[in-house]
């Protein structure tokens, strides 16, 4: 089996990994409710704007940041973003593991 056919396994497998499957459903939950997509899509736009803000090199205002850290609070009070959140994280641990392993791999090997 070459790399390439392992790693569509892999995928198929994360597909099915419980966490995966729990995030999917999450989100679909929060899609389904309009004023929760919406929350949580204004949130991660706002928060996408100060990140990028940031990595451009343009301080970012402290008033916005604050702004940020109440409406995350607001946001995630709603029980299906929260959960999603939740799977979301579980789901990015699974997945650094992951690329720990694969990473490790190719790393030259010490003397």
């Amino acid at each position: 089996m070459n790399v390439y056919d392992q790693a569509h396994a892999l995928a198929r497998n994360l597909r099915q990994h419980p966490d995966v499957i729990a995030m999917r459903d999450a989100k679909a939950k929060v899609d389904a409710d309009p004023q929760a997509k919406s929350m949580l899509d204004n949130f991660l736009q706002k928060s996408m704007q100060l990140q990028l803000q940031e990595l451009s090199g343009k301080s970012v205002d402290e008033a916005e940041q604050e702004q940020l850290k109440k409406l995350s609070e607001i946001v995630f009070l709603h029980a299906d973003i929260r959960a999603f959140q939740e799977q979301s994280m579980r789901v990015e641990r699974l997945l650094q593991d992951i690329y720990g392993i694969i990473t490790r791999a190719v790393q030259p090997e010490e003397a």
